[in-house]
């Protein structure tokens, strides 16, 4: 993701809107969907954040696309009733532009090694 600050309008005001208002926003139209901001810590990456959409289950996903990937009519009302607070971002702070990626997970981990279970 690339910012585009307003004038006048910091980063940290974008961001902070962004995690306050935009991810949770998503998070309430779609179930089992969670959202998370990343900074990047590379120097060349001033305006760039990624953010990352994980579906708690496959089922969650599936709900809103079709078997050949693309969105289905759930996935579009809820894309529509983002556009709200999508208009309000650009108004108040800044647009992005968003370069997608999508990544297929094969396993599956449940805990993470040192979580009171010895590596093996």
């Amino acid at each position: 993701m690339t910012v585009n600050l307003n004038p006048n309008v910091s980063m940290d005001e974008f961001k902070n809107f962004y995690v306050r208002e935009v991810i949770p926003e998503y998070e309430k139209n779609w179930p089992g969907l969670k959202g998370y901001l990343l900074k990047s810590f590379f120097s060349d990456s001033k305006n760039s954040f990624a953010i990352i959409w994980l579906f708690k289950t496959e089922a969650d996903r599936n709900r809103n696309f079709d078997a050949n990937g693309r969105a289905n009519e759930l996935e579009r009302a809820a894309l529509e009733k983002v556009k709200p607070i999508e208009e309000k971002l650009k108004k108040l702070y800044g647009s992005y532009t968003v370069k997608y990626t999508r990544t297929r997970m094969t396993g599956w981990c449940s805990k993470a090694p040192g979580d009171n279970e010895p590596e093996g």
